[in-house]
């Protein structure tokens, strides 16, 4: 099944995550990751939402204000969605293997990054995502 409005279309909404992350190495950390996001066009709407294992590897040595990174993500994403024609409601739902490309920079304790997110399997689920996020609990770094 294919998820109508943000496949076929530009669409727009709101997106949030939460991840928790260890560091492995000093250049290398591993967690997991829960994110989602509401989507709107003119004609259709959807939800989509998903779980990953993610990786990030950072290109700077030790504590440093300003340290960008790249990471890649494996996990389940789903959607579900409505699409108004002139004479039809149609409803959709999508869910399977999820896979993730994650580039951006973490200043201190605030992590900038774009996230680009695409289903293996369930006929497309994609979504392009910009994110300002904090670091809690994170200390100072070797």
């Amino acid at each position: 099944m294919r998820l109508p409005c943000f496949l076929t279309g530009l669409s727009a909404g709101p997106g949030f995550h939460a991840a928790l992350r260890a560091n492995v190495t000093d250049k290398i950390q591993v967690g997991v990751r829960w994110q989602g996001a509401i989507y709107a066009s003119t004609s259709s709407i959807g939800l989509t939402g998903g779980y990953f294992l993610t990786g990030d590897y950072r290109f700077v040595n030790g504590y440093q204000d300003f340290r960008p990174f790249v990471g890649a993500g494996l996990g389940y994403v789903a959607g579900a969605g409505l699409a108004a024609t002139a004479t039809t409601l149609e409803a959709t739902a999508g869910a399977g293997l999820g896979l993730q490309a994650i580039a951006g920079f973490q200043w201190k304790f605030i992590r900038i990054a774009a996230d680009y997110t695409q289903a293996v399997a369930s006929g497309g689920i994609s979504s392009l995502n910009l994110g300002l996020g904090f670091v809690l609990f994170g200390g100072k770094k070797n």
